[in-house]
């Protein structure tokens, strides 16, 4: 089937504006277009933007030729127009016009050309497309101005910014906070009239927010704008009201009156400084709003401290440049502002990140914001403030300065002063005077005469770092850690280490690992520029002068003037004293301005929000960094506002002491060696010609000019030694030396990397430490090691087995008192990596012995440094009950040994390790090792403790007396049944003995009494035999004759 295109043509004959009989378009919603018509804030305005532009017939209604009664809302639309002059006569035929827009603060805030003709019984408007939400205003015939509109005026309209609180339940049940927020209102001067409501609407940089419902002066509080009510706008903005009264809700408005505009927010009042680099400059704050910070509910009428912290950070990261780096891991820097409102300072003062600059002066943008957490008052938080230019300028005095402390034992002042210091104790090497950075070392006898330092403790406010080789204890890491990580530890081999302080002083500590000079280390100080003149210590002033290095005393007193005494020793107990942290609000930092880079500071703020303060100022830019080797990150194991019974902070004391008690009582003055075979002459020729084999000495042209004279030194430092001690096996040391302090310039030298691009690549292949021991390849200044060759200056053959030293509690550690399950061991020759343990589980007997008890199990080594690992105890893994079903109910104790390997070939010797009961046991430690006895008053039954007295819980006969048996119950029951027995036979004898008393006097009445019997017997038979006659008396008696008579 065909398709057809049928197209239908509307034939409509507009008027041209001469002809008044004609078809004309009608505007629509003519019946909403009075001004009388108020529009409800939920109805939708009208808006003219898109009318076609043409003639247009209106019928009986007419344009508003004033303002008068015209305001925002009426005409059914936002902004009404209304047109400037009459409406013209019939015979003027069409005419131009010019029609007004009501704006916020204007009557004709917009203007624009309409034509207008008088057809008599109507009139023709020839209109076109308005701005957005306006429309054309037309009355009826005769209702123009309402009598009922009030030609009230408010007077002096202005914002007043209030802060209120609400109640809000919290996080933890049935807690509620005193939540701040931010209240504006707008304040005016009341009409004449009585029972007037006044409406009030709101704008933000002039831009339409929200109109309140109209309020009597008794509810005017009702008209108050929120923070909320904000609609995502914050800070640094203009906040502006409109008043305008009328009869009633609903009725038409009166005239409009506005407040100036009133800028809420944190200004900055100075936001030009000029500075010198190291001096602190403040920039001042003004602040036009209160703010507050969040209470609880029932606070006991105690004040609460409100804080406010301002951040500083880099809005163009990219353009960073090392002449003044910006923060390494942070990228906003702030302090803290304690008022509710008004003016406040910050401090700010450049970072000092030793970097040499080629330019005098530096230009720097910085941006302002506040804390980006909303945990205190949500309008506040996160605002960026505005933009601070700071210029510096540097005068370079301090640049490519250092002091040291070598081995043998020299040292050096900041200002260049060369001394030997033989006393052997524990001195401030290097202390700032108005900040919290402080140096320790301590020195002990080496190479059978010489003075060597064996320990160093860097402070910076609560964070110290030590490395400490004193009385053969090895250990290093952080010791306390209070001040947020201000303390930048670097660890560029396993012997060689870099600290950056956070007023840019950098400290650098090579570690010597032959067998002349083992376990000691030289210590070099760099100086940043907020140590000129700022210094003291047995690095002297730094000042430029060499003349009032040893503040005029001898080198003996002067050395006796920097002394420390054991009661400030940082090595005896690092955790007795509690220095107060450093100051994180006293500083801010900074990175360069390029202009020709996009400032994108919404990205800028962005980033800010994740932001964290850190108070250090040796920071570099993430991409322009040249630091080397990684950042020691280990846990700190002393927060020294933790209990002084903290487990690790015990342990800590123990190496501490341990490996000093040796040294404190041994400390005396070492006379200096007699002088050695070779002659000063055969001294420096060996040591020429050894420094002329080295790489850094053959390519010294090439460097920084001040390498001639780090050489020059290091050969004098080099024939002395000789001289004094006949010993040659140092001088590769002295090397190395130049090379550091090489490396170290080189870092900071700006323009000489910038303009000797190819002399730093050269140098960084041959500048690895110890050039990496001759067992490896010096690549871009790191190592590649031969294979069999471990560690990154390749020293450590990986055939050789870490030397075990310590282990954790000196090998003993109870549950009850400390954390038994993260085990320190101690020693030397720990790798990352390689490093592996065995352990094999031991049981003590109660006699004494012990005997191994499972197999042997491989465990993993956590490596902290060459000098520390940590292990896991098996009595707190998984294999826990494994170890349980392989033990013996007649263990006293239980432990390990623990040995390591690197190669899991070769392992040293092993350590024991025990874990007790501190119930009922103690640990005893000899020279012949450590072991596990019995309290006098304990006893150890069944693998559990009792104290004299206890019962068997399974049988109340049983008692613990550890005087009959530590180690077994006592039967206390059988010991009563005996007592009873013997009281039972003693009363049983008793009454037995009595019984045979009474029967022998029974038997002896009866034997008396037959006595008696008898003898009455013979009496009685006398007396009878008288009365009868002698026979029978001679009868009974004896046989007499008569006659015989």
């Amino acid at each position: 089937m065909e398709k057809v295109l049928a197209v239908f043509f509307i034939i409509v004959h507009f008027g041209n504006g001469q002809n008044c009989s004609g078809y004309y378009k009608t505007l629509p919603d003519l019946e909403r277009r009075g001004r009388n018509y108020i529009t409800d804030l939920n109805e939708p305005y009208l808006s003219d933007a898109s009318l076609a532009e043409d003639w247009y017939n209106v019928g009986d209604r007419r344009m508003p030729t004033n303002s008068s009664g015209i305001f925002i809302y009426q005409c059914g639309t936002f902004f009404p127009i209304w047109m400037k002059g009459e409406i013209p006569a019939e015979n003027e035929g069409d005419v131009e016009r010019t029609a007004c827009s009501i704006g916020y603060f204007s009557d004709c805030d917009i203007e624009s050309t309409i034509r207008v003709k008088n057809c008599g019984s109507h009139v023709l408007y020839r209109l076109g497309a308005t701005e957005s939400y306006s429309a054309y205003c037309f009355d009826t015939l005769g209702n123009t101005v309402s009598p009922n509109q009030t030609s009230c005026k408010a007077k002096n309209v202005h914002v007043v910014p209030d802060l209120q609180f609400k109640l809000l339940p919290s996080t933890s049940p049935g807690v509620f906070v005193n939540s701040p927020y931010s209240v504006f209102k707008c304040v005016f001067m009341k009409c004449s009239e009585d029972e007037l409501l006044y409406t009030v609407s709101w704008y933000v940089n002039d831009i339409y927010i929200t109109t309140k419902s109209p309020q009597n002066i008794s509810t005017i509080l009702e008209t108050n704008l929120l923070e909320e009510e904000l609609g995502g706008f914050k800070l640094g903005v203009t906040l502006k009201c409109t008043v305008r009264a009328s009869y009633k809700n609903g009725g038409l408005l009166g005239n409009i009156t506005a407040s100036p505009g009133y800028w809420i927010g944190i200004q900055v009042i100075n936001p030009i400084v000029n500075m010198k680099k190291g001096d602190t400059a403040t920039v001042y704050l003004n602040a036009t709003l209160p703010f507050g910070c969040a209470t609880f509910e029932n606070n006991n009428g105690k004040p609460v401290p409100c804080v406010i912290s301002i951040y500083m950070f880099d809005p163009i990261r990219a353009a960073c440049n090392p002449d003044i780096s910006t923060i390494t891991e942070f990228e906003s820097f702030g302090s803290d502002w304690t008022s509710y409102t008004g003016n406040t300072s910050i401090k700010i003062t450049t970072k000092n990140n030793d970097i040499y600059s080629n330019s005098g002066r530096d230009t720097f943008k910085m941006s302002l914001i506040t804390d980006p957490l909303a945990q205190r008052h949500r309008i506040v938080a996160n605002n960026t403030l505005g933009d601070i230019t700071v210029t510096v300028q540097d005068d370079k005095q301090w640049e490519r300065k250092n002091c040291y402390a070598y081995v043998d034992p020299h040292f050096r002042t900041a200002d260049g002063s060369n001394y030997d210091n033989h006393i052997i104790g524990e001195y401030v090497l290097y202390k700032h005077m108005l900040e919290k950075q402080e140096v320790q070392i301590k020195t002990t006898q080496c190479n059978g005469g010489a003075t060597c330092v064996c320990a160093t403790s860097i402070r910076a406010g609560a964070d110290m770092y030590i490395i400490n080789l004193c009385g053969g204890k090895r250990f290093a890491g952080f010791v306390s850690c209070d001040s947020f990580d201000v303390l930048e530890v670097r660890e560029i081999t396993e012997y060689y280490f870099e600290v950056y302080m956070p007023l840019g002083t950098k400290i650098a500590i090579t570690i010597h690992t032959g067998d002349t000079y083992r376990n000691t280390m030289n210590v070099d100080i760099y100086p940043s520029v907020k140590d000129w003149d700022s210094i003291d210590g047995m690095c002297g002033t730094f000042n430029g002068k060499t003349n009032d290095d040893f503040s005029g005393l001898s080198l003996t007193a002067f050395a006796e003037k920097w002394r420390v005494k054991n009661s400030n020793s940082s090595f005896l107990n690092p955790s007795q004293h509690n220095p107060s942290q450093w100051t994180a609000s006293e500083y801010l930092c900074f990175c360069p301005y390029a202009s020709n880079v996009t400032n994108n500071k919404d990205n800028a703020a962005n980033d800010a929000k994740v932001a964290t303060c850190s108070a250090s100022q040796y920071m570099l830019c993430p991409n322009q960094a040249r630091r080397k080797g990684s950042r020691v990150t280990s846990a700190c194991p002393i927060r020294m506002k933790r209990s002084s019974t903290n487990s690790q902070a015990k342990e800590i004391r123990r190496v501490f002491s341990k490996a000093m008690d040796e040294l404190y009582s041994s400390e005396r003055i070492i006379a200096k060696r007699s002088s050695s075979a070779f002659t000063e002459a055969e001294a420096k020729t060996f040591c020429v010609n050894e420094f002329q084999k080295s790489s850094v000495v053959q390519m010294k042209d090439l460097l920084p000019e001040s390498t001639d004279q780090i050489i020059e030194n290091a050969i004098l430092l080099c024939i002395a030694d000789i001289m004094l001690a006949g010993d040659t096996s140092y001088t590769s040391a002295h090397i190395e030396s130049v090379t550091r302090q090489v490396d170290n310039i080189i870092e900071r030298d700006v323009p000489f990397r910038q303009e000797n691009a190819t002399a730093v690549l050269q140098f960084n292949e041959i500048s690895c430490v110890k050039n990496c021991s001759g067992r490896g390849e010096c690549k871009n200044g790191s190592c590649v090691c031969s294979d069999g060759y471990l560690l990154l200056d390749c020293s450590l053959p990986a055939g050789d087995a870490p030397e075990l030293t310590d282990i954790f509690g000196g090998g003993a550690c109870s549950p009850l008192l400390d954390d038994c399950c993260r085990i320190k061991v101690y020693g030397d020759g720990f790798a990352r990596n390689h490093t592996q343990g065995r352990i094999q589980i031991i049981e003590l007997s109660i006699n004494g012995s012990q005997y191994a008890v499972g197999e042997v199990t491989e465990i993993d080594v956590a490596v902290e440094s060459v000098f520390v690992g940590e292990i896991q105890s098996l009595f707190c893994s998984r294999r826990k009950r494994a170890l349980q079903d392989n033990s013996t109910s007649e263990a006293f104790a239980r432990g390990f040994t623990v040995s390591m390997s690197n190669d899991n070939i070769n392992y040293g010797k092993p350590k024991l390790f025990f874990e007790y009961d501190s119930n009922c046991q103690e640990v005893s430690t000899t020279a012949g090792g450590t072991t596990i006895l019995l309290m006098a008053t304990k006893c150890f039954i069944d693998g559990a403790c009792y104290s004299n007295g206890d019962k068997d819980p399974a049988n109340d006969c049983n008692v613990c007396k550890s005087e009959v048996n530590g180690f077994a119950w006592t039967n206390d029951c059988a010991e009563v049944r005996n007592i009873q027995s013997e009281v039972n036979l003693i009363i049983v004898a008793a009454s037995v003995s009595a019984v045979v008393a009474v029967i022998l006097i029974i038997i002896l009445v009866i034997v008396i009494g037959r006595h008696c019997l008898k003898k009455k017997q013979v009496v009685n038979a006398y007396a009878e035999t008288h009365a009868q006659g002698l026979t029978r008396l001679t009868r009974i008696n004896s046989p007499v004759e008569p006659g015989n008579k």
